[in-house]
């Protein structure tokens, strides 16, 4: 355990009704007895003049997680409320912010689970002042690194290229908003119903409801928290095929909700073109040719007709052979 402060010294900068917080930081955990420490650390270096909560939801880890939670739930009572699984949830298809969100009391949320943490001690400070000050976005965000389960760095930056993003890029599913630092203002409707159930990201699901009421915010001047890629992680455990799938599957569910409420479905058209033809130029300059067909084949399966594949075919062609003209200029 790091030289952490006590509760009541945490608590002791806090103005206001202490038993009111402004922000509910949520975490979900599962079999991360290695990092959960880490990701509460994360939450209990946040320095803030106003009151936090955290919440952290253990699905029946069978490794120690749960034990450790328990440690700092009993050091930090004021500030952690945790729930204790005796039977694993996501096995059973259901997700954990069906118990989490309602339970945030919080008028803004942040996001981080057990395996990965956060660095910057103003974090939190920062995220709320810029969400009080800008009315027209309702949630922001910032930069990561990307670690191994040894703690090893892979990416010195997991965003690339940050940029901010308008209400139809988020009501599109068009958004790169790393979960893990994210806030939002809690403000939407958690009862997602029959139509977004079936979106396989439950992340992506929030940033199309958040898209209703308002922009997303890139914040540069926060320190970048850790993702952590391992086998056990949720998004790294699936292969590129189940990846692809996935990720078609809840752009498609999207465009179709949109579509039926009367919204102009144009930038999730591109989103869904532009995914499919990054993933084919991928393809292509790997010789994954098997990768190349099964993209092919789901992109058909999820109901496109022959111009749109044959159109998407052109433009991936096009790309590649442009890429290939600057190649060789090059040489």
């Amino acid at each position: 355990m790091k030289n952490l402060k006590m509760q009541e010294e945490i608590i002791s900068n806090w103005k206001g009704d202490i038993t009111k917080p402004v922000v509910s930081a949520i975490c979900s955990a599962y079999n991360h007895e290695s990092y959960i420490a880490e990701a509460i650390e994360g939450f209990l270096i946040q320095e803030t003049d106003f009151p936090f909560e955290i919440i952290i939801h253990d699905d029946a880890s069978t490794d120690k997680t749960a034990d450790i939670i328990r440690k700092y739930e009993t050091l930090y009572p004021k500030l952690i409320r945790a729930v204790y699984q005796t039977e694993n949830r996501f096995s059973q298809g259901k997700r954990n912010g069906e118990i989490l969100y309602p339970m945030s009391k919080g008028k803004y949320v942040a996001l981080c689970d057990g395996d990965d943490y956060w660095t910057d001690p103003l974090k939190l400070q920062k995220q709320v002042v810029f969400l009080k000050n800008n009315e027209d976005y309702v949630c922001c965000f910032h930069n990561s690194i990307v670690i191994d389960g040894a703690g090893h760095i892979l990416k010195k930056l997991l965003l690339q290229s940050a940029k901010d993003y308008s209400e139809i890029e988020m009501l599109s599913a068009n958004a790169f908003i790393t979960t893990h630092s994210v806030m939002f203002k809690n403000i939407i409707d958690y009862d997602y119903g029959s139509s977004l159930n079936k979106v396989p990201f439950g992340d992506v699901i929030i940033w199309h409801l958040l898209g209703y009421h308002g922009k997303a915010k890139y914040l540069g001047s926060i320190k970048n928290t850790v993702y952590r890629v391992h086998l056990g992680g949720v998004w790294s455990r699936l292969d590129k095929y189940e990846k692809f799938k996935k990720t078609l599957l809840s752009k498609t569910i999207i465009e179709e909700k949109l579509r039926s409420e009367g919204i102009k479905t144009e930038e999730v058209e591109k989103s869904i073109s532009d995914f499919i033809v990054s993933n084919l130029k991928i393809a292509i300059y790997s010789f994954d040719y098997k990768l190349f067909f099964f993209i092919l084949k789901n992109f058909k399966d999820r109901g496109y007709n022959f111009f749109s594949t044959s159109r998407i075919l052109i433009v991936t062609f096009f790309a590649v052979f442009k890429q290939g003209v600057k190649y060789f200029l090059k040489l």
